[in-house]
């Protein structure tokens, strides 16, 4: 009985546990070999087949040393078929007396051929974390061998599974599954196991390849275009000058992205000039980030709505996009325009009309110079009295512009809330969105601990009763609606609603704190952030 009871295949050129892999590109010489056996034991080369086995012309010897074992020897060449890219050789032992050695070894061979010219990739993408299966075709397959080349480097065989009625071999990698059906699986995807992956099939008559580009997908932080300037915990809202800059990013994205700027609705004129758009890469993850210069002085709209958006190859995969308006402080709107042509208007034509009256006044004065001067008085009083008449008729017309220009320009911010953070499809008023809630007040210090009361509604705030001081403070969680409350109040101001408190008060000044550092007084602030246009 020979020591090795196997038949030894020669040459193998990689060798997956008991399974012996030649690579070839046309034609390969395969041996077989059994030692030190007696009898000498007949070796035969057979190509297997779903259809069974089939003979391989080959050469048989044997021969011995000593007179007293066998060594028996076989080699056969083998080339490939048009259609084949896998096949099984079998070299079996026949007739073997009392089991001297086991009846067969087999040897894949495999077709060198370069998979990117027989398939085109399948691009499929994965998020990270997110189990990764691939099939193969199903052709009653018996050899499977599937292969994976990461960055373009040479592929790598990760299986190598024989398909048998009566035997099943699956050579096992570390990570990957293989079903089967021979399908490649893989419970957790990595940005490591992005690549190419190919899997080599045949039923030893006709084969072929199946190509997977596999690619990982990575959401960025936060999910959306971050806009400079806004902290997105509500829908934003920048001031801006009719000439000036816009900045958004992406952190934390894989694949790579491009980002674009444009107005949300097409019938809005403003020009967009990009920057060239800035990349960083943070080991697998990209940064990008696109700063555009814009222009926006052809128009008299003082608000427009801008987007965010990602663009271009792999975009459909994110439906990234962020909407903000711009408001610009320095930009009346038409029907202000309007409104305020109409005053000066109106203005001229009474200036005009004072000083034909005050002509004829004093033509009558001319006139009546020789009357006595109680007359003179009378007149020279009532001509006094239409002076302060005029003077207060002014100041009437400059208090109601004011409060015009106050209301217009709050109404831009009681119409502009977004109820839903990152939802910013519509924008919504105030008094549609805004829900009572309940609210506290501090009646005094006792032992040292404040004392609280509830109000039983917001617009207690603002009654006589509740104003004993001149400075209130309103506190509350962030989200909790202290912007939205302030937003309905002014609501009700612009309204004038019957049951607000705020009906009979004549002027409401709405100020951010975040835009008076470096504002030197209320007047100031006034006239920057509110009524630029206004002389006050």
């Amino acid at each position: 009985k020979p020591a090795i009871t196997i038949p030894a295949i020669k040459e193998c050129s990689n060798t997956y546990g008991t399974t012996c892999v030649k690579s070839t590109a046309d034609s390969v010489e395969v041996n077989c070999f059994v030692r030190d056996s007696r009898p000498a034991v007949k070796l035969s080369w057979t190509i297997r087949t779903h259809g069974g086995d089939r003979i391989l012309p080959s050469n048989y010897i044997n021969f011995t040393t000593n007179n007293v074992t066998y060594t028996s020897h076989v080699t056969a060449t083998f080339s490939f078929g048009e259609s084949s890219v896998l096949s099984l050789l079998v070299c079996r032992a026949n007739s073997v007396p009392l089991n001297l050695v086991e009846e067969e070894k087999d040897v894949l061979v495999e077709k060198e051929i370069d998979y990117n010219s027989l398939a085109n990739p399948i691009r499929i993408y994965l998020k990270i974390h997110s189990p990764m299966n691939l099939s193969c075709t199903d052709l009653r397959l018996k050899l499977v061998v599937w292969k994976w080349s990461p960055q373009q480097d040479p592929f790598e065989t990760l299986y190598v599974s024989i398909f048998e009625k009566s035997n099943h071999t699956k050579i096992s990698n570390k990570e990957y599954k293989l079903g089967d059906e021979g399908s490649l699986s893989l419970q957790n995807t990595l940005v490591e196991h992005e690549g190419l992956y190919a899997c080599v099939y045949d039923n030893g008559v006709s084969g072929g390849i199946v190509l997977y580009d596999v690619l990982v997908m990575v959401d960025p932080t936060p999910v959306f275009p971050f806009i400079d300037g806004c902290n997105h915990q509500q829908y934003c809202v920048l001031e801006k000058q009719p000439q000036d800059v816009l900045t958004c990013s992406v952190l934390g994205i894989r694949p790579k992205v491009a980002l674009e700027w444009r107005a949300f609705r097409e019938e809005t004129v403003i020009d967009f000039t990009p920057h060239p758009l800035t990349v960083t890469q943070m080991g697998d993850l990209y940064d990008i980030s696109l700063t555009v210069n814009f222009d926006f002085t052809l128009t008299t709209q003082n608000k427009v709505t801008v987007e965010c958006r990602a663009v271009g190859e792999n975009a459909e995969l994110f439906s990234l996009s962020t909407k903000i308006d711009l408001l610009f402080p320095n930009v009346l709107p038409t029907e202000q325009k309007s409104y305020t042509i109409t005053i000066t208007i109106m203005a001229v034509l009474v200036t005009m009309l004072s000083m034909i009256i005050i002509t004829a006044v004093v033509v009558m004065i001319c006139r009546i110079r020789a009357r006595k001067m109680k007359m003179k008085r009378f007149k020279r009083g009532d001509t006094e009295n239409e002076g302060t008449a005029m003077m207060e008729n002014d100041y009437s017309e400059k208090a109601e512009a004011f409060i015009g220009q106050l209301k217009s320009k709050y109404e831009i911010f009681y119409d502009s809330v977004q109820p839903i953070p990152y939802i910013k499809d519509r924008m919504y008023c105030v008094d549609k969105v805004f829900v009572e809630g309940g609210i506290e007040y501090m009646t005094g210090i006792s032992g040292g601990k404040a004392q609280w009361g509830k109000l039983s509604s917001y617009q207690e705030l603002v009654k006589e009763s509740c104003l004993k001081t001149k400075r209130q403070i309103l506190e509350g969680e962030p989200g909790y609606g202290k912007s939205t409350l302030t937003l309905q109040l002014l609501y009700d101001w612009c309204k004038s609603l019957s049951t607000s408190p705020l009906k009979k008060v004549d002027v409401i000044i709405y100020l951010r704190l975040r835009q008076l550092g470096g504002v030197k007084s209320i007047f100031s602030a006034i006239r920057q952030f509110i009524l630029p246009r206004i002389q006050i």
